[in-house]
């Protein structure tokens, strides 16, 4: 308990280190006027309190209108397309930590492992997200959603399949953290990919997708 603590200590001390000198960071200037919209947004319509915050990459800037697929629920999104998981946490007390979020939603994994990253190299900077919400925002629960498989990057499904399998065990090590497979639904009846889900780029969905989405994710949203 002791050692994790101290990881967790070094780990905010270093990124926080980071956050003061974005420079040092090389995908910093990839990010700054994305991060610096998110903020002016803020100042100009500060987010409700206690609102269920949604992070990750263009599978959340994509879903237009998302507060619209969970009625009665404050939603906050936070999704910047072609981040990896290690940019949220680099920016994580800039987009995560501000808005106190009573629930957090997190997609990323499939750019990461597109990029270079191996399963268990992406697994180790979901632990390191967790252990920043756990320090944070303590008791903050998680929702981590699977890596969508997409026919536009079928030769990766492998790599996604054995890191959703290490997110899918952690989750049950974790009384915060619950993990929802995101991909099963956007099969068809013969357990191939339906195209019909996916933009004309066949990697990103498109409504019906979205649809399927919020109709699995909704049960586990808190109220």
């Amino acid at each position: 308990m002791i050692r994790n603590t101290y990881i967790v200590l070094c780990l905010c001390c270093f990124f926080k280190a980071f956050s003061q000198q974005d420079s040092i960071y090389h995908r910093h200037k990839i990010w700054k006027s994305t991060i610096e919209q998110f903020e002016a947004e803020d100042k100009i319509t500060p987010p409700e309190p206690e609102a269920i915050l949604f992070v990750g990459s263009s599978s959340f800037t994509n879903w237009k209108n998302l507060d619209t697929y969970f009625p009665n629920k404050k939603i906050i999104n936070r999704g910047f397309g072609g981040s990896e998981l290690k940019d949220v946490i680099f920016y994580f007390d800039r987009i995560v930590t501000p808005y106190k979020p009573k629930q957090i939603v997190l997609y990323e994994g499939d750019n990461d492992i597109v990029f270079g990253q191996t399963a268990e190299e992406y697994f180790d900077d979901v632990k390191t997200f967790v252990r920043l919400v756990q320090l944070h925002l303590p008791g903050t629960p998680i929702l981590l959603l699977s890596i969508k498989k997409s026919p536009a990057r079928s030769h990766y499904t492998i790599e996604f399949d054995r890191a959703n399998a290490l997110m899918y065990q952690y989750a049950q090590t974790q009384k915060t953290v619950q993990f929802v497979d995101v991909t099963s639904v956007l099969f068809d009846t013969k357990g191939e990919m339906c195209k019909d889900y996916f933009l004309s780029d066949n990697l990103h969905i498109n409504e019906k997708g979205y649809q399927l989405w919020a109709d699995l994710i909704r049960g586990f949203l808190l109220e």
